[in-house]
């Protein structure tokens, strides 16, 4: 009897051994994979985000580091105004539609068919002969690689206009003098129209970079006119078409 029950204890006591065993090296190998996984998954590519990644583009992503292939980039050249047609700012519609206003100014704009096409018409105060108009976008906008561009327009004077001078302008840090709500202009370009052809579109090109203080971050204005006519036999001083931002010279 006693033999028996030592048998049978010794046969328990090795049963027991070999589950904590069994068990023991389960939880090794449960530990060892797990391991294993965590060494997989790297900490980059779990916070990685897709999206644009050129600086350059209008849609850049800071936090993107997987390029999509969604970036977009601004036109190289944007139409303000041409033939009775204002321009989209960058092709977007409504949120960059242009629109052409006299600004408060004195006088007004209008549209004009001259030459075969139609123009923007300044026409002066009767009174004090002061004239103007303004460009402005729906939505404001970021234009940095237009710094180094240019501002193209053609303006024509009607054979009864005596303007010798006006002045052009875009957005600028100058929020104190253009009494028009909400927008800031820059510092002045004066164009002689001495040399202008009579009866005909005069191209007038300007760079960007001579409209200081000039601002190229969150821009309304992008073309403006002011001057002043005391003299002449009619109200209407000037003829303006064709205007538009182009980052190369010779297009």
């Amino acid at each position: 009897m006693l033999s028996y029950k030592k048998d049978n204890f010794v046969s328990c006591r090795l049963h027991q051994s070999h589950s904590m065993k069994k068990t023991f090296l389960s939880f090794i190998i449960l530990g060892f994979s797990f391991l294993a996984l965590l060494s997989s998954c790297s900490p980059d590519e779990e916070i990685r985000t897709e999206g644009c990644t050129d600086p350059v583009s209008t849609n850049y992503d800071p936090d993107a580091d997987i390029d999509d292939g969604s970036c977009t980039y601004i036109s190289k050249e944007q139409t303000i105004w041409a033939n009775g047609t204002h321009g989209n700012w960058n092709d977007e519609v409504f949120i960059g539609t242009i629109v052409i206003k006299n600004c408060n100014l004195k006088g007004s704009v209008d549209t004009a068919a001259i030459d075969g096409r139609t123009a923007l018409l300044l026409t002066k105060d009767p009174v004090q002969g002061f004239f103007g108009m303004h460009a402005q976008i729906a939505n404001v906008r970021d234009a940095p690689e237009f710094k180094t561009g240019y501002l193209k327009f053609e303006a024509m004077l009607p054979s009864t206009s005596d303007v010798a001078v006006f002045d052009v302008f875009i957005h600028g840090t100058n929020c104190d003098n253009l009494n028009c709500s909400g927008t800031c202009r820059s510092a002045y370009v004066s164009v002689e129209t001495s040399s202008f052809i009579p009866g005909a579109f005069n191209e007038v090109v300007i760079p960007l970079v001579d409209f200081e203080p000039a601002s190229f971050v969150s821009m309304t204005n992008v073309f403006g006119v002011y001057g002043r006519s005391p003299g002449g036999t009619n109200d209407s001083v000037l003829f303006i078409d064709n205007v538009r931002w182009d980052t190369d010279l010779t297009r």
